[in-house]
């Protein structure tokens, strides 16, 4: 999870010391979406009408690559390849 001002000086950092179609990492702290939804249900309080289910990547990931080799063929990009993205997002990071 990152905050605005932390998108805003790596955004600046990257225009003025990166290189074209490099990745730059950014992260204030490191959450699974999951977690994410679930304190989303748990601030609304909602857990008796909610549920946050949670789906194994490899039965996402013939939908993530679909969707990759059609923005491939359509000529767009979204920053990060779905499956990446996926990937990333669903790991644990431990410093």
């Amino acid at each position: 999870m990152v905050t605005v001002e932390q998108v805003a000086e790596a955004a600046i950092g990257a225009m003025e010391k990166g290189e074209h179609r490099h990745t730059y990492a950014i992260c204030g702290k490191n959450m699974k979406f999951q977690e994410f939804y679930q304190m989303i249900v748990d601030a609304l309080d909602q857990h008796e009408t909610t549920q946050v289910p949670v789906v194994d990547y490899e039965q996402m990931r013939p939908i993530y690559e679909e969707l990759d080799k059609h923005a491939e063929a359509a000529g767009t990009e979204y920053g990060i390849h779905i499956c990446d993205k996926f990937k990333i997002t669903n790991r644990r990071f431990i410093p």
